[in-house]
C-alpha cells in the first residue's frame, strides 16, 4: 500500500521536487532497440552473433568478429501514437519524427600470419537509444474531484509565503484555492462542486543517443573480447497543459482554470562496457556482457504558469520563477547473456537476455535539491526487469530475410503495476560485393497507468511505435 501511494503521489506529475523524480529516472534508464536495420529487424538479439556495428553498445565483443573494415549509415522514420482511456472517454494523438538511428565505422587489422591473435578491430558507432517524440491527449468529465483539490491538500499546514512557487502558490494567486483557517493554514478548492471537463495534453520530443569507442579482438577464431567507452547525450523537451472547465454550466461561479508546465533537460554521461563471445563449436556461440551505470550530469530549465477565471473575481494568471538546476544522475548497470545457433552459412537463430535493476537508479544532491527522499521513492517504485530477445536470419544468394521479437519486462514493483513493452520486427537485406542495403520495420507497444494528481481517476495510456529504417553500408 505504501508503494502504491508513493507512485500515485509522484507518478508523472510532481511539483515540490520539480523535475527530478522517479519518472525522469526511468526515462534515462530504460533503453530500447536502436542501431542498424539488421540489428533492429532481428530484435536486437545479436549479443552472441556479433559482426554488426550496433553491438558496440550491446556486447562490444561483437566488434572482434569483423574481418574487414566497414561503414554503415541508417536513417529512421518513426510514427508514434497514443491512445488514452480516462473515465468515460478514449482519445488518440500522434507524432512523427525523422532521425538518424546509426552511423558507424570499424577498421579491421587482420593478422595474416594465422597466429593466435587473428584480428584487432577498432570502431566508432553512434546509435539512438531512445526516442522521446510523443503526444498524449487525456480527456474526461470528473464528477468527484479537481486538480484544485490537489493544490489545496498540498497547501495545508503552510503559510502563503511558504507555498511552492511552481504549483500551490500559483493556485492561490489565481484564486483557485481559498483559505478556510488562516491560523492553522487550512485551504480548500474554489470549486463548490464538480462535474468539470478535464483535459491534459502532453507534448514531448528529444532523444537519448550514444557514441561508443570500441576495441575488439579475435583469439584463434574461438574467443572474442571487446570493450567500449560510451558517451551518452540526452535532450528532452516537455510541455504539459492541464485545463478544467465547466461542462454543462453545473458549477456555480467557475469558468475554467489552466496549468502549464515547461521542462527542458539536457546532459551528457559516460559508461563502460565489456563482453565476451565464445565459439565452442562452429555452429554455436555464447555471449556475455556487463555494462556499468551511465554517469550523467544533467541540466534542467523549468517553469510553470496558471490561468483561472471565476465569475466573481474575473481572470487571474500567475507565472512561476524560472528554475535552472544542475545535478547528477546514475542509471543502473546491466548484465547480458546470449546464445546463437548457426545452420551452415545460410541461417542464424539467436537469443539474448538482459537483467537490469531499475531501483539502482540514483540521483546525487545538488543546490536546492536533496536526493535522499527521491532515491527512496525509486527504491520503493522500481524492481528488477528481465528482457528477452529473439532473432532469426535466413540467407539466400544475395538476399537475407530477418525477423525478431523482444519483451522488455516491467520496471515497476508488481504491487504497483505491470508495464511491460513488446516489439516485433522484420526486414530484408541485399548484399552485393562490397555494398549492402538493409531494410527493417519495427512495431512496439507499451501500456502504463497515469495519474494526473493525487486521487485523480486512473488514465490508461497505450503507446504505439512504428519505425521504418534503411541501412546503407560498404566494406573496404
Amino acid at each position: 500500500m505504501i508503494k502504491q501511494i508513493s507512485i500515485i503521489i509522484l507518478s508523472l506529475f510532481v511539483y515540490n521536487i520539480y523535475s527530478q523524480n522517479e519518472v525522469d529516472a526511468l526515462r534515462y534508464s530504460q533503453t530500447f532497440n536502436g542501431g542498424t536495420a539488421r540489428y533492429v529487424s532481428m530484435g536486437g538479439a545479436l549479443g552472441a552473433v556479433g559482426g554488426d556495428l550496433s553491438t558496440a553498445y550491446n556486447n562490444p565483443a561483437g566488434i572482434g568478429v569483423f574481418r574487414t573494415s566497414q561503414f554503415t549509415f541508417t536513417p529512421n522514420l518513426v510514427f508514434n501514437s497514443t491512445s488514452s482511456a480516462y473515465i468515460d472517454r478514449v482519445s488518440n494523438d500522434f507524432r512523427t519524427n525523422f532521425n538518424v538511428n546509426n552511423v558507424a565505422a570499424v577498421s579491421s587489422f587482420v593478422n595474416d600470419n594465422k597466429s593466435t591473435l587473428v584480428a584487432v578491430n577498432m570502431a566508432f558507432s553512434y546509435n539512438r537509444k531512445n526516442n522521446f517524440h510523443f503526444n498524449e491527449d487525456i480527456i474526461g468529465v470528473n464528477q468527484n474531484n479537481s486538480m484544485t483539490d490537489y493544490f489545496a491538500d498540498n497547501s495545508n499546514g503552510y503559510a502563503i509565503d511558504e507555498l511552492s512557487d511552481y504549483g500551490e502558490r500559483l493556485a492561490w494567486e489565481t484564486y483557485s484555492i481559498n483559505s478556510v483557517d488562516s491560523v492553522n493554514y487550512v485551504y480548500e478548492s474554489a470549486l463548490p462542486n464538480y462535474g468539470e471537463l478535464q483535459r491534459r495534453t502532453i507534448e514531448s520530443k528529444g532523444h537519448m543517443s550514444e557514441g561508443d569507442f570500441s576495441v575488439g579482438i579475435n583469439i584463434a577464431n574461438k574467443l572474442f573480447w571487446g570493450g567500449s567507452i560510451g558517451i551518452v547525450w540526452t535532450r528532452y523537451y516537455s510541455y504539459m497543459y492541464h485545463h478544467e472547465q465547466e461542462d454543462t454550466a453545473c458549477i456555480d461561479n467557475f469558468n475554467y482554470f489552466s496549468y502549464k508546465e515547461y521542462l527542458t533537460t539536457k546532459g551528457t554521461g559516460v559508461n563502460f562496457k565489456t563482453g565476451l563471445i565464445y565459439k565452442p563449436f562452429y555452429f554455436f556461440r555464447l555471449g556475455l556482457a556487463v555494462h556499468s551505470p551511465t554517469y550523467f550530469t544533467l541540466n534542467d530549465y523549468y517553469y510553470t504558469y496558471m490561468d483561472a477565471s471565476f465569475d466573481d473575481t474575473g481572470r487571474k494568471y500567475f507565472y512561476s520563477p524560472d528554475l535552472y538546476q544542475k545535478y547528477g544522475f546514475n542509471t543502473p548497470g546491466k548484465f547480458l547473456g546470449s546464445m546463437a545457433f548457426f545452420i551452415k552459412k545460410f541461417a542464424i537463430i539467436s537469443f539474448d537476455y538482459e537483467m537490469i535493476d531499475y531501483s539502482w537508479a540514483k540521483y546525487s544532491s545538488a543546490y536546492n535539491f536533496n536526493s535522499d527522499f527521491q532515491n527512496r521513492v525509486i527504491d520503493n517504485t522500481y524492481t528488477i526487469a528481465h528482457n528477452f530477445k529473439v532473432g532469426a536470419e535466413y540467407r539466400y544468394n544475395i538476399f537475407s530475410f530477418r525477423a525478431g521479437a523482444a519483451y522488455y519486462g516491467s520496471p515497476f514493483d508488481s504491487s504497483i503495476q505491470d508495464s511491460h513493452t513488446v516489439s516485433y520486427s522484420g526486414g530484408v537485406g541485399f548484399n552485393y560485393n562490397a555494398l549492402f542495403l538493409d531494410f527493417a520495420y519495427l512495431y512496439q507497444q507499451n501500456t502504463v497507468d497515469y495519474y494526473m494528481y493525487t486521487n485523480a481517476p486512473k488514465a490508461t495510456i497505450t503507446s504505439y511505435s512504428n519505425k521504418f529504417m534503411m541501412t546503407l553500408g560498404f566494406r573496404f
